[in-house]
């Protein structure tokens, strides 16, 4: 997409930065007015981020909302739209029989070269269990979270006595393998059981847990560790519900910790699970530690509880300790119980906190979600559940890639992942191209839009303003948000006609803030031509600007990037001035075409015209993440292109855009 720049905005900038007019320049004059506070200008606190869910009054409300979750998440993970599923061929490498159930260690691929890794219990006599339907049985899959080791975790002997005398286990052998025993447990009440790796955990390598992701390129194309967690998940459930003897009217899911934020993050995205257990992750106080639970996008005004939420009205339980879900009880359960409400369910969710034990997936916490899956699986046991003595199986054994052992051809290592997940955004990219080339824009639409309303946000429906001499301060309606226009004529407002808004380079603004005007200026007299001053260009933004320097999913996953507020400032003034004259162009170039473009595609239709000049900008040739126009995931959203594709009005001009 490439088009010739009219005439009329190169003389626009031609030698931008000019003299000032009339002796006591502009600019200088619009810097003696102080701006309202906004309420970005401090960036949260990252994942500690206390949150507290507010509940939408109806249901209707509550759809909405979650549908727009669901694609936050999905984006953030790198899984907008869902990849294609290649066939599930699972490997079992050893089977280990116990008196009423065998453990099979099991690998398969999620997508070719990526792999899945666990252990599967299967009851004996499936038919007998009190729990079959049909000779049907639940299937429940168990996400582990951050133990040491992950499904192969051991409790140190020395910590083993402290164990059981506090009484958080009963028996040694559920006070040494506390991750492994809910499936032995689960097994022996009639369910199968899967409980699979964390990416980079156990037997699931060559691809680090930590390491191989979070970089620029990383960063736009959408790769990072929750994602490939997150498809993992997914295809783990697909796998579950291939088993032949497994009631798919009947999934379970429960983890803790970063298994917690597992359960949950899937139980948002899929409909299959009917019952969930979170255990020691869902709360207000932080929202998960580790890069594989953060993402850019992904917290961006929301929190766990919500994401909790969206398992509604399925049942759900709950389990807190003395850790940032200490007080789930009274901040965040009595949220849940309001949106269960919504539904007349608040039935099918509860939360129950011990205080007394700390960061834990232990007996006490383990029978409380026994009984929630007795009750909501159907799995007929007689009530109060405890749990059962089992034979731990010794880690050596649950081993499917025994340390040194050669990994099975066509497994990729993170490097040729990487490649493979950039390979599948382009083929999704060309097919939307191929779609626009035969004159069907609604894979676009249907692509973009929802992205656009997570990184920009929806139009608003009315704009607020206070209009000084040469300077108008207009107000997103209900969210404090203020982006000031600068009157170039000093007294347009007050004419009538069209409007043009213009949205300068951060140089020509630099300049343009010191007192110099645009040469443009002497020669829009009579014009309707205001310049926006987007987020970030006078107002203090050091603390906003802030990037965590370990991963900036840290950050971004909880703000917007400073091209998207820009883009969203835009936004503001396209729809201000759609208010004030129903014919609105707008014009930019350098750094300021590319929040434009972002703008325009959130918001199309609202501009008749834009004249736009990239100046050759690519989001490919990005190497810093604090420049100001990098934008997390757009190059697997189709990067300039198929934002001018969705947004451009027809008739203008766009130069400098590679294909």
């Amino acid at each position: 997409m490439k088009q010739l720049f009219s005439a009329t905005l190169f003389a626009l900038f031609l030698g931008a930065i000019g003299s000032t007019i009339g002796g006591v320049g502009f600019a200088r004059f619009a810097l003696g007015a102080e701006p309202e506070k906004d309420p970005r200008a401090h960036v949260k606190n990252l994942h500690d981020t206390d949150y507290h869910f507010l509940v939408p009054e109806s249901k209707e409300a509550w759809t909405v909302r979650r549908s727009a979750l669901r694609t936050q998440i999905l984006a953030a993970s790198g899984l907008w739209p869902m990849p294609a599923k290649s066939p599930i061929k699972p490997t079992v490498t050893a089977t280990i029989d116990r008196d009423t159930y065998t453990i099979q260690n099991v690998w398969f691929e999620s997508r070719p070269g990526q792999i899945v890794t666990g252990s599967l219990f299967v009851p004996k006599n499936l038919s007998k269990h009190a729990s079959a339907k049909d000779g049907k049985v639940p299937g429940v899959l168990c996400p582990h979270g951050h133990w040491h080791h992950g499904r192969f975790y051991e409790t140190p002997e020395k910590n083993i006595p402290a164990e059981l005398k506090s009484g958080a286990e009963e028996r040694p052998e559920g006070a040494k393998y506390p991750v492994q025993a809910r499936s032995h447990q689960l097994a022996k009440m009639g369910c199968i059981v899967f409980h699979y790796d964390m990416v980079g955990y156990a037997d699931n390598h060559p691809v680090s847990h930590r390491e191989g992701f979070g970089d620029p390129q990383a960063e736009l194309w959408s790769m990072n560790w929750f994602g490939l967690q997150t498809f993992n998940s997914v295809r783990a459930l697909d796998y579950l519900l291939s088993l032949p003897g497994v009631d798919s009217s009947r999934i379970g899911v429960t983890g803790a910790s970063g298994g917690g934020t597992q359960t949950f993050i899937l139980g948002a995205i899929d409909e299959r699970p009917t019952a969930d257990f979170p255990a020691v992750m869902v709360g207000t106080r932080m929202q998960g530690g580790c890069v594989c639970e953060n993402a850019s996008w992904l917290r961006m005004g929301t929190g766990n509880v919500e994401f909790a939420g969206m398992f509604a009205p399925r049942p759900m339980g709950l389990s807190g300790a003395n850790d940032w879900t200490v007080a789930i009880e009274k901040e965040g359960y009595p949220e849940l119980q309001k949106l269960y409400g919504i539904y007349d369910k608040t039935d099918l969710v509860k939360a129950k906190c011990w205080p007394e034990f700390g960061h834990n997936y232990n007996q006490v916490a383990r029978e409380f979600m026994y009984h929630w899956f007795n009750k909501h699986l159907s799995l007929g046991q007689q009530e109060p559940v405890k749990e059962a003595p089992f034979v731990p199986v010794p880690p050596s054994q649950l081993h499917i890639f025994p340390k040194g052992s050669k990994l099975p051809e066509g497994i990729l290592s993170t490097a040729e992942l990487r490649g493979k997940l950039i390979q599948e955004s382009k083929e999704n990219i060309s097919s939307i191209r191929d779609e626009l080339a035969k004159g069907n824009a609604k894979p676009l639409q249907d692509f973009l839009d929802p992205l656009m309303e997570m990184a920009v946000g929806k139009a608003p429906k009315t704009v607020e303003d206070k209009i000084k001499v040469g300077l108008i301060t207009i107000k997103r309606t209900g969210t404090g948000e203020t982006v000031r226009l600068h009157d170039v004529a000093k007294s347009a407002i007050n004419e009538e006609g069209p409007i043009t808004l213009v949205v300068l380079s951060g140089e020509e603004y630099e300049a343009f803030l010191k007192g110099k005007t645009p040469k443009a200026v002497e020669a829009s007299k009579g014009k309707r031509l205001f310049i926006i001053e987007p987020f970030g260009v006078s107002r203090e933004t050091k603390k906003r600007a802030h990037l965590d320097k370990h991963f900036v999913g840290y950050s971004w996953g909880y703000n917007r990037p400073l091209v998207a507020e820009r883009a969203r400032d835009i936004q503001t003034a396209l729809v201000w001035a759609k208010q004030k004259s129903g014919d609105v162009s707008i014009a930019a170039i350098g750094s300021g075409a590319v929040p434009v473009a972002l703008a325009l595609a959130a918001t199309p239709g609202v501009c008749a015209k834009a004249e736009l000049d990239f100046q050759g900008f690519r989001f490919e040739d990005l190497k810093n993440l604090a420049d100001e126009r990098f934008l997390p995931g757009a190059l697997r959203w189709g990067g300039i292109p198929l934002l001018l594709a969705r947004g451009l009005p027809k008739g203008s001009s766009a130069l400098g855009v590679s294909p």
